[in-house]
């Protein structure tokens, strides 16, 4: 597949096929459930609820689609995830900063710090603060959190840092 809009289409296709078996099944369940006779309100009741569930799996779907297709068709799928942190301070003015390993959002999922970099990383010399700028791409959504060194002479400081991954 070369094109874009190739595959636009076939994502789309993908997603027609397996919403439709998805929902033949269901209309399936209930039609035997009718057939078989003794159908009651408590029947009715769990297949309007397994319904409403379907449907709404479907929009979701649907929509994410929608947002898949208009990154390959803008050509932005392939680009990178650049995310830049608010600022953050020492008090260390001048300082030589580095991250001290990778930061971790609640969830466990971890932004190495290889992608990650501190912004500037040696402040100066009446400067106190920096921010970060992480290459996220490929990283889950979330809030990551770590620390930062600031060192100066023999002096040496932790500033916890986070940054924010839409």
């Amino acid at each position: 597949m070369d094109s874009p809009l190739a595959h636009v289409v076939d994502g789309y296709t993908r997603l027609a096929a397996s919403l439709l078996e998805r929902w033949s099944a269901h209309a399936s369940m209930v039609a035997t459930k009718l057939d078989a006779g003794g159908y009651d309100a408590d029947d009715a009741a769990a297949d309007l609820a397994a319904t409403a569930s379907l449907a709404t799996e479907s929009g979701f779907l649907l929509a994410s689609e929608a947002l898949d297709a208009a990154a390959i068709l803008t050509g932005r799928q392939d680009e990178p995830h650049i995310v830049d942190s608010e600022v953050f301070s020492t008090s260390l003015a001048g300082a030589k900063l580095r991250l001290a390993g990778p930061l971790v959002s609640g969830h466990g999922s971890a932004l190495p710090a290889a992608v990650v970099s501190v912004k500037p990383p040696e402040l100066e010399p009446t400067e106190a603060d920096f921010s970060l700028r992480a290459d996220a791409t490929g990283h889950r959504a979330g809030t990551y959190v770590g620390s930062v060194v600031a060192s100066r002479g023999d002096a040496v400081e932790s500033v916890t840092v986070l940054i924010v991954v839409p």
